[in-house]
């Protein structure tokens, strides 16, 4: 009788560990997940697809999880799970990441080379993860900027629908700054060319000495070291 107790609870028992190691391979994939989504602009819903391949092969006893190269946590995508202790065996878990929150619209029609003020965009709400990749969700990196393009209202705002940013113009007189560890000199010159943000800029010193630099805020340019 009391084989045939312990032969009869043998399905119970593999259906339970079985249980018990999918939810430990989920676990390790939304852990993940949330760690890579954490500072998302909106509520972030994660949907994981079954794996039956999980239940086939060496059961692993534990899991780490990571993003192909070139993958961002975002829309439809694989996740790279590998297994670290008990077996050697990598799965690709199929995800979804949904993001619903308020994205840049303009407000009234926009012509091309306007300057965007308050009043010419507003907020919707949506899925941004059906959004161009560029799509534009903060009022401060718009407002003040010029437009590449007239843009109909209602239009969600792209990087692209913007002049890149300059911070620096031809001709314009350039604060020169570089530091390192214990020390900092400034110097002064007139811009060869302009440069936005990140961009590098000649600025020839009243020597006459050229020296490149990296824009960095309006009018002032980090020299590196």
């Amino acid at each position: 009788m009391k084989s045939r107790l312990i032969l009869c609870c043998l399905p119970l028992l593999l259906h339970t560990a079985m249980a018990s190691a999918d939810d430990a391979f989920a676990e390790v994939a939304r852990a993940f997940l949330e760690r890579q989504t954490n500072e998302y602009p909106g509520t972030v819903t994660i949907q994981l697809s079954p794996t039956p391949e999980l239940a086939r092969g060496t059961p692993c006893r534990r899991w780490q999880a990571s993003l192909p190269p070139g993958v961002r946590a975002w829309g439809r995508f694989s996740l790279s799970m590998r297994c670290t202790t008990g077996a050697t065996r990598s799965l690709y878990l199929a995800v979804e990441v949904r993001v619903a929150g308020d994205y840049l619209v303009t407000a009234r029609p926009v012509s091309n080379g306007q300057v965007l003020g308050n009043e010419d965009l507003t907020t919707a709400h949506g899925e941004l993860t059906e959004l161009p990749g560029n799509a534009i969700f903060s009022m401060q990196e718009a407002i003040g900027r010029h437009t590449a393009l007239a843009l109909p209202a209602g239009r969600a705002l792209q990087g692209n629908h913007l002049r890149p940013l300059t911070l620096i113009r031809a001709g314009d007189t350039v604060f020169l700054r570089t530091s390192g560890q214990g020390f900092s000199v400034s110097n002064e010159g007139r811009a060869l060319n302009a440069a936005g943000p990140g961009q590098t800029v000649r600025v020839r010193l009243s020597s006459g000495r050229i020296i490149t630099a990296i824009a960095s805020e309006p009018g002032v340019a980090e020299v590196p070291h």
